[in-house]
């Protein structure tokens, strides 16, 4: 009988050595095998105890000026972030998507503060909303508007954001008695 532990160790298993915990053992024993074959490269560059005679002194210093340079602009590049910081001090912090503003425009990117509260409100932007979603409106005189928002179409509503439906396809029709 399989008891709390041994199913406990299992999972601990499958935590620590699924295959994207093993990439990143493998990225992190890399990086500390660079930091030290790096550090080989810049000691054996500039050292002194090179077989080697070479005469021209000058020439000596420039190469190892060089190294340090390329060495400092390395180290500079590698404490920058990879991804960017996130800001407490956010400029768009307080904008959300107004399903109506205060102006009466639909689906507009503003100042939370300007939204009409009697519609919905959402903190992201407007193309990642239901309620702004484009689509085709069939308005209640008939005539097909492509590119509408959801919530500012006073009639049917069709995801097909061009009108390409049966329903807006110019033809014949026939009216009833």
């Amino acid at each position: 009988m399989i008891n709390k532990k041994e199913i406990m160790n299992k999972k601990a298993i499958k935590k620590y050595f699924n295959k994207k915990a093993q990439i990143c053992y493998l990225q992190i024993l890399i990086l500390i095998i660079a930091t030290f074959a790096f550090a080989y490269l810049l000691s054996s560059s500039s050292s002194t105890s090179n077989p080697k005679v070479d005469t021209d002194k000058d020439n000596n210093i420039k190469k190892i000026n060089f190294l340090k340079i390329i060495g400092f602009i390395i180290l500079d590049n590698i404490r920058k972030p990879i991804l960017p910081m996130v800001s407490a001090a956010d400029p768009l912090a307080g904008w959300a998507c107004c399903e109506k503003n205060n102006n009466g425009n639909f689906c507009t990117y503003r100042p939370q503060s300007e939204c009409n509260t009697n519609f919905r409100i959402s903190p992201t932007e407007c193309e990642e909303t239901d309620f702004c979603k484009k689509g085709c409106c069939i308005g209640n005189s008939g005539t097909c508007a492509a590119n509408t928002p959801k919530s500012n179409c006073q009639g049917n509503w069709f995801e097909n954001a061009n009108c390409n439906i049966q329903e807006c396809k110019r033809g014949c029709c026939i009216l009833g008695d």
